[in-house]
């Protein structure tokens, strides 16, 4: 659902080149539209996530999930928990960004006068902004083009805000006001990298395809190869149309 073009906006195109244009009327309509607008994308492990994830559904009273951690995961895994399943989610937004026509929706007749090939997407990662946040805000800090920004207010104000300690003492803020919590649940709650790895590996469950016990973490392994998901993820490395940074983004929330 990425869109291909940015929304109309005729503003920076003049009639003479509109008229100079050739092709269907979509065609044309598409030559009417600047280059898009900017995306940022967060990842994150998706052990990770699915065992946040069932901390908050288990604790909300609207909807609350109540078959355990280890049905919550085989539930996740197959696509029935809110919002499907997590993989096709990854594979489609890599898909639908490879095929964009980001760089070339660009007005053909300036193409001297505009910027070319500006990528619009800044992909973060959980796991980076936990172990370098500095760096990781100057990133976002250059994609946006917000250099404006003091040293000091960035050092002494924004940096020590954006940590989890500082929002874990500010919880009331990040609170969400629209399901009712149980138990006094704090919705933030540990945000630390590998907690849901781990119980993962901790937690056992009996396979009968395999006819032994196994952890959460090898079915969850299965689940990504059965998938198909790692390579899809090479295949469009390999061929060049994802990075090959992007594509180890996207393999290491799987592993």
């Amino acid at each position: 659902m990425l869109p291909k073009f940015a929304e109309n906006d005729n503003s920076n195109v003049t009639t003479e080149s509109t008229e100079q244009s050739s092709g269907s009327k979509e065609d044309k309509q598409n030559l009417l539209r600047p280059t898009t607008g900017k995306f940022i994308y967060i990842t994150r492990s998706q052990s990770d996530v699915v065992t946040s994830f069932y901390y908050h559904l288990s604790n909300q009273k609207e909807g609350t999930y109540t078959h355990g951690y280890t049905q919550f995961v085989v539930d996740w895994m197959d696509g029935n928990i809110s919002f499907g399943s997590s993989l096709h989610h990854l594979l489609s937004f890599v898909d639908g960004f490879v095929d964009n026509e980001y760089a070339s929706t660009v007005l053909k007749l300036e193409e001297d006068t505009r910027e070319q090939h500006e990528q619009p997407l800044l992909l973060l990662s959980y796991e980076a902004l936990k172990h370098n946040l500095h760096a990781e805000v100057q990133r976002i800090i250059s994609f946006l083009n917000l250099k404006h920004i003091p040293k000091h207010i960035l050092e002494n104000e924004l940096l020590p805000s954006f940590t989890f300690t500082s929002m874990k003492s500010n919880s009331s803020k990040f609170q969400p006001k629209s399901v009712t919590w149980l138990n006094n649940y704090q919705f933030l709650r540990k945000g630390i990298v590998g907690d849901g790895r781990e119980l993962m590996m901790t937690t056992k469950v009996y396979s009968k395809e395999k006819g032994r016990e196994v952890s959460l973490l090898e079915l969850f392994h299965d689940w990504v190869k059965d998938e198909g998901y790692r390579e899809r993820i090479k295949e469009l490395v390999e061929c060049g149309k994802l990075e090959k940074v992007v594509g180890e983004q996207f393999l290491a929330l799987v592993d």
